[in-house]
């Protein structure tokens, strides 16, 4: 329970990470290779954990209002539905960024519920198969920017999209957050060259 509890309060990760965090602290294993995961039997009968693992507990930050978005310098760079990233819940419906070209960027800016301190969490993933290089930016006032995160999310792998929580770093005081994807896939290391990256939710945990 200790460490789950320190992987949800402390390190804000959500409780499907948290409990794989736990596991691994005290098993060495994922939760889906505990008893735990399948159910036990105790003194009062049959038990298993159950519920929605993609939340967080706790006191969290979020997007409350998209506020800007763009995309280029090419026509294959595009944002979608970015209303999806508005809301702290991990409902399964993405704002999709998009940039196909060497030199492409996409971006969505929104603003949070509140001003926001503390760990930045994107619950996404690349598309499958993919690589894509995310940066995240944050700012106090709209005008100057801060860029607190910078690295390539990796989905080549797998065949689905499975959305899992990017841990995007610390920063303190800021109202405006943007996600933001670039295309310099030069072919120098990664194939296919596509950035391709779909984001559910952005969660700021104290």
């Amino acid at each position: 329970m200790y460490s789950f509890y320190l992987a949800t309060l402390f390190y804000g990760y959500n409780i499907n990470s948290a409990l794989n965090f736990a596991s691994n602290e005290v098993w060495c294993a994922t939760f889906d290779q505990t008893c735990f995961y399948s159910g036990f039997e105790s003194e009062y009968g049959p038990m298993v954990v159950y519920g929605q693992g993609t939340l967080y507990i706790g006191n969290n930050q979020w997007v409350s209002d998209i506020v800007w978005t763009a995309a280029g310098f090419y026509q294959e760079a595009f944002v979608a539905s970015p209303e999806n990233l508005i809301g702290q819940e991990n409902d399964g419906y993405s704002a999709h960024l998009y940039a196909d070209t060497y030199g492409d960027y996409a971006w969505i800016t929104g603003h949070m519920d509140t001003e926001a301190n503390g760990e930045i969490h994107i619950w996404g993933n690349a598309a499958p198969g993919t690589v894509c290089h995310v940066l995240v930016y944050v700012s106090n006032d709209y005008y100057n920017w801060n860029c607190v995160w910078s690295d390539y999310v990796d989905n080549r792998g797998s065949n689905n999209y499975d959305p899992r929580d990017i841990s995007c770093g610390y920063s303190e005081g800021f109202n405006y957050i943007a996600v933001t994807i670039y295309n310099d896939l030069n072919g120098m290391y990664y194939d296919p060259y596509i950035c391709d990256f779909y984001a559910d939710a952005v969660h700021v945990y104290t």
